[in-house]
C-alpha cells in the first residue's frame, strides 16, 4: 500500500523533479502538493463510485424542516462527496439536493454515496497510481514549467483511470456474486 508521501513523490518523479519527505517542509515541491493533494483526491474520488469510498447510511432528518415539495429534508454526511442513491425500503426515492441538504420523500431515507478517504492505506494500486498522474499533470507547469508534459501525463492519466476503473468494477462485481453464491449454499 502506496503512503500519501510515495503517491506525491510518483507524481514528482513523473515530471522530473526532486522527491520531498514530509508535505510540511518549505520546498515548493511540498507547497505545491500541500494545495494540490486534497483538491485531486476529491476530485478523483468523484470520478467513479470507488468500492473503497461507497458508504451506506441511514440519514440523519432534520425534524424541524419541510421542503417545499417533499415530506423530509436530511442532512448530508460530512464526508459525502458523490451521492450514488437515495433509497427506503429497498427502493429507490427520487432527491432533490440543496447545499448540504437532500430533500425527498421518505420518512426514513437511507444514501449510498461516495465519502471523502484519505487514508492512502485504503487505496488499491490502479487508484493510487492514476492519483500520481493526475497530480504530475497538475504539477507539470508550476514545476516543470512544461505545457507539452502537462498534456502527456493527462493523457497518460485518462488512460490509467480507464484501467482503475475497470479494475475496481471488476473486483465489485467478483465480490458481489461471489457473496450471492455464498448465500445460497
Amino acid at each position: 500500500m502506496a503512503s500519501k508521501i510515495e503517491i506525491c513523490n510518483r507524481a514528482l518523479l513523473k515530471i522530473g523533479s526532486r522527491t520531498i519527505s514530509d508535505l510540511d517542509e518549505s520546498s515548493s515541491e511540498a507547497r505545491q502538493l500541500k494545495v494540490l493533494y486534497p483538491a485531486e483526491l476529491k476530485d478523483l474520488l468523484r470520478m467513479h463510485s470507488w468500492s473503497f469510498a461507497v458508504k451506506t447510511v441511514d440519514l440523519a432528518v432534520l425534524s424541524n424542516e419541510r421542503g417545499i415539495k417533499s415530506s423530509t429534508v436530511a442532512a448530508l454526511p460530512s464526508d459525502c462527496l458523490k451521492i450514488i442513491t437515495v433509497f427506503s425500503a429497498g427502493m429507490p426515492v427520487p432527491y432533490e439536493v440543496m447545499g448540504r441538504k437532500i430533500y425527498c420523500n421518505a420518512e426514513l431515507p437511507t444514501l449510498k454515496y461516495v465519502s471523502y478517504v484519505d487514508d492512502p492505506a485504503v487505496y488499491d494500486e490502479h487508484f493510487a497510481s492514476a492519483l500520481s498522474y493526475k497530480l504530475a499533470a497538475e504539477l507539470s507547469l508550476p514545476i516543470a514549467q512544461n505545457p507539452q508534459l502537462a498534456q502527456t501525463l493527462l493523457q497518460r492519466f485518462y488512460e490509467v483511470l480507464g484501467n482503475a476503473r475497470t479494475a475496481d468494477a471488476a473486483e465489485s462485481s467478483r465480490e458481489y456474486r461471489s457473496s450471492i453464491l455464498d448465500a445460497r449454499n
